[in-house]
């Protein structure tokens, strides 16, 4: 055990990590797009384990090699194997980490409710820096052309040196930040609980545009096609022109949209609070279809291989369904309250607690 920057270090030998990928970033992709291009679970999935890893867990998994990242409300981020969830080594952090983490060559990014943003190598068996952003930090991490782009309460969103922690710009927001990031043609997407969503330049921090909703946002923006989509608790989805931001579109629901969209270019998929998954054709705001489940979905839907989207709902199943109609492909009772981001990742879908469980589901 060491200590170092005020935090625990609880540290072993990790296995090698690989190239930065899909599966070691929130929601896939720099867009947030949720779509993991890969894997499939057949009809009557199994869980494959089940191991009690914490409390309340509202971080997503994330994988990288043989490892999986995954964050608590205990404060700890926690590397375990992947194919049995056995625990590797973990790090104390002062506050709960509700992050997603990013993961880079073994380096793990992300926050926590203490305030600060965090670089840990675990390869190399130390912390590389943190940094204070004034407030809790919700949001994961964007790691964007060697810079990390996040958000806090404290109402400032910050781009950082991913190797040194330095702050390159601050952008004063209209509210606190919950919601992570996405990018896309050296442009920063964020959305703010002041109603806000904003287009940065990434180098400089220029506001290039800004879009008003009226309404708080906590999902986090998705883009792709040159199409930038986010809810709010305005009840709408919106999509907005990623160069100028003018409104495409807007679609609404009976509840408040909290989790983020799935974004495959041509459709736009997300729940809403109603209980309801949505598909709106991207381009013109055509709704294709919707799938009603008994319960409030804050997990966000993922995307794997097939066409077929994954749904957590708080009605104890995780759905699939089909993308292309929006037929149920199956259904699982999981009996657990699922909260946080879910992970597609080879042919296993990966999920947390809020009973502090990590569990994968296979065939």
């Amino acid at each position: 055990m060491m200590k170092k920057m005020g935090c625990v270090v609880v540290l072993s030998v990790l296995a090698s990590a690989s190239a930065v990928a899909a599966d070691a970033t929130f929601r896939a992709d720099e867009g947030n797009t949720g779509d993991y291009g890969g894997g499939k679970l057949s009809p009557n999935p199994e869980v494959a384990y089940s191991e009690k890893i914490g409390k309340s867990i509202y971080s997503g998994p994330v994988v990288e090699g043989r490892n999986l990242y995954v964050g608590s409300d205990d404060g700890y981020l926690r590397v375990l194997q992947a194919e049995n969830g056995q625990l590797v080594t973990k790090f104390r952090t002062m506050g709960g980490v509700v992050s997603t983490a990013t993961v880079d060559d073994g380096i793990a990014y992300f926050g926590s409710w203490d305030g600060y943003v965090y670089a840990v190598d675990f390869n190399q068996q130390k912390p590389l820096w943190r940094f204070n952003t004034g407030g809790l930090v919700h949001a994961s991490p964007l790691l964007y052309e060697e810079r990390i782009y996040i958000g806090s309460d404290s109402g400032y969103f910050f781009s950082l040196d991913a190797k040194t922690g330095k702050e390159q710009w601050r952008m004063k927001a209209d509210g606190p930040i919950y919601s992570s990031a996405a990018a896309a043609d050296e442009r920063i997407f964020v959305t703010t609980k002041g109603g806000q969503a904003h287009a940065l330049s990434a180098a400089s921090g220029e506001v290039q545009w800004s879009f008003s909703t009226n309404a708080p946002i906590v999902s986090s923006p998705a883009v792709d096609d040159d199409i930038v989509t986010f809810g709010g608790d305005s009840h709408f989805q919106y999509a907005v022109d990623a160069e100028t931001g003018e409104e495409i579109w807007k679609f609404r629901t009976s509840a408040k949209i909290k989790s983020s969209a799935v974004h495959d270019g041509s459709r736009i998929i997300f729940t809403s609070d109603d209980g309801y998954v949505y598909c709106i054709e991207s381009d013109s705001g055509v709704k294709l279809w919707e799938y009603a489940t008994e319960g409030q979905i804050p997990s966000p839907p993922v995307m794997g291989s097939g066409d077929i989207v994954y749904v957590a709902s708080l009605d104890g199943f995780i759905h699939a369904i089909d993308a292309d109609d929006g037929e149920r492909y199956w259904k699982k009772e999981v009996e657990d309250q699922i909260v946080a981001p879910m992970l597609m990742h080879g042919d296993r879908l990966y999920y947390t607690t809020m009973k502090g469980e990590l569990k994968a589901l296979d065939d």
